[in-house]
């Protein structure tokens, strides 16, 4: 006779009970069949199972364990004919353990089917005690703060270090960045420069000094010259001595973009006069 693991119990068949307590304590007749169903409460702890007989039981139980609802038969002599899938099997004297590794099975879905079967006459009658265990994470309040807020620090610690290091990053790249410009000035040419000046004129001479300048005769030299791109031309930078009153001189700089020559800055003069001699003989 096969005996369902499932279902209300009809005609002498088995009816699953399941094991909503740790532990069970039961008894069974000889030659009666027990069934147990066992729901995971989780999904990552093992499930150990202990079967343990009465001292004063008169026959040992025999026990099978499987994931089918439907792999046991009794044969007619009483006996407990069991499939090839079982998970365990054996018989109880004293004491038996099985443990169910997480690892092996789905605990999701998977459900556990446990039969006891009692060889004996039916006169006797036996009694065992079944517990489930499944030991949960308990959780250390004091080791979780104390991990907590170390990592906490060390993230702290480390994101310190890390704004540290960017600063004195930025620190040195701004001080390469004016040691490059200060290189940048130094490579200028510098020079310095003497104006002699001689005694203010006034009258005449200087308005004499003044057709000079503006014939070409006294062309007008700069103090520095810097040149520009392609050497085409240059700023030319002239002392200038300002009309004055009183006895205090008025000097400025003033600086005018000239035609850079072979010989150095030339600006451009004015046409020259036809001289008198020249129109007389074109007279004649």
């Amino acid at each position: 006779r096969t005996r369902q693991l499932a279902g209300t119990p009809v005609k002498g068949q088995i009816g699953v009970a399941a094991i909503n307590d740790m532990t069970v304590l039961q008894g069974i007749t000889g030659g009666g069949t027990q069934g147990f169903m066992i729901v995971p409460r989780f999904t990552t702890g093992d499930i150990r199972i202990i079967l343990r007989l009465d001292q004063s039981s008169p026959a040992p139980v025999s026990y099978y364990i499987s994931v089918s609802s439907n792999n046991v038969t009794v044969t007619p002599a009483g006996g407990l004919t069991v499939g090839s899938r079982a998970i365990a099997s054996g018989t109880i004297f004293t004491r038996e353990s099985v443990l169910i590794a997480s690892s092996s099975f789905d605990f999701h879905v998977t459900h556990f089917y446990v039969i006891i079967h009692s060889s004996a006459p039916s006169s006797l009658s036996s009694t065992y005690k079944a517990t489930l265990l499944q030991p949960s994470v308990n959780i250390d309040l004091f080791v979780f703060f104390s991990v907590f807020f170390s990592s906490f620090f060390l993230f702290l610690a480390v994101v310190a270090l890390a704004f540290k290091f960017r600063s004195v990053v930025q620190e040195r790249q701004l001080q390469q960045t004016n040691v490059m410009q200060m290189e940048a000035m130094a490579s200028r040419a510098l020079a310095s420069v003497y104006v002699l000046l001689h005694p203010p004129i006034n009258g005449p001479r200087a308005l004499a000094v003044v057709a000079l300048a503006e014939a070409g005769h006294v062309p007008a030299k700069p103090v520095c010259v810097q040149p520009l791109r392609a050497s085409a031309a240059a700023v030319a930078t002239y002392i200038i001595e300002l009309p004055m009153q009183g006895t205090h001189r008025s000097l400025c700089v003033g600086s005018a973009v000239v035609v850079q020559a072979d010989n150095g800055p030339r600006m451009r003069r004015p046409p020259p006069r036809p001289s008198s001699r020249r129109v007389s003989s074109s007279a004649v």
